[in-house]
């Protein structure tokens, strides 16, 4: 196994894609136990940037079930990073709660799974800006695809924000091509039922947000400007052919 560059990064990164246990981080980072990995974990719960829940769960060994504790990723980190490009606090509460939705979603974080670089712990990753990064391809995505688009006009209030994910989760166009898009987005035609019924929380955002996005990853800052084109993020991104 190689030697892991950035291991607070790597252990957050991982726990954000899904719920997991120490020894599990640590089986996935090195093969084994490793003292580092429990040490980060504790740091990271100190800053706020994970937390821990406990969990009963059946070791088949002993044939009973115990308790285990597990950890689960806060976006607050990721929050702190954002407030810190727009300057701001996010005061505008239906933005807010659309990024903090879009975050927390399985979909999302399920996105984040699937595209883990196959040379992840050869490589020393921002786990933050690698999580914004593909929040930048959703955002420009759907601001630029005709179909998508027309389901985020008129999103003002947090409201109509939920109506507009309904409308897209009823609109079976969209259905019809859920199998292309998690092979798009997830490398895989037949994802998880819970994820395909949460895509649609990857494609709305408001147009209050979307008009004047910055860009919140390295990535997104450099090369997005959604009144100029979007080539940077369609040469990542083909994107799916929803007919009407």
């Amino acid at each position: 196994m190689a030697r892991v560059k950035n291991v607070k990064d790597t252990i957050y990164l991982l726990i954000f894609t899904e719920p997991t246990y120490a020894f599990n981080i640590s089986d996935i980072m090195y093969g084994q136990e490793n003292k580092r990995v429990f040490l980060e974990i504790k740091q990271l719960l100190k800053q706020h940037w994970i937390e821990e829940f406990e969990t009963s769960v059946f070791d088949e060994r002993d044939k009973r079930s115990k308790q285990r504790i597990y950890y689960q990723a806060n976006i607050k980190p990721i929050i702190n990073h954002v407030e810190g490009i727009t300057k701001d606090t996010l005061p505008d509460l239906t933005n807010r709660h659309c990024i903090e939705s879009t975050l927390n979603s399985l979909a999302f974080r399920y996105l984040i799974k699937r595209n883990l670089p196959e040379l992840f712990f050869q490589e020393s990753i921002n786990a933050i800006d690698f999580i914004l990064t593909y929040f930048d391809f959703l955002v420009v995505f759907s601001s630029q695809n005709n179909y998508i688009k027309k389901f985020n006009q008129g999103i003002r209030k947090i409201g109509d924000y939920e109506q507009a994910i309904e409308s897209l989760q009823k609109d079976k166009h969209f259905s019809a091509r859920s199998s292309e898009i998690c092979e798009l987005l997830y490398r895989e035609k037949n994802s998880p039922v819970d994820i395909i019924e949460q895509l649609p929380r990857l494609f709305i955002f408001p147009r209050k947000l979307t008009d004047f996005y910055p860009g919140f990853s390295s990535f997104g800052a450099k090369y997005f400007d959604l009144h100029s084109t979007s080539r940077a993020f369609s040469n990542l991104f083909e994107e799916p052919k929803l007919k009407k």
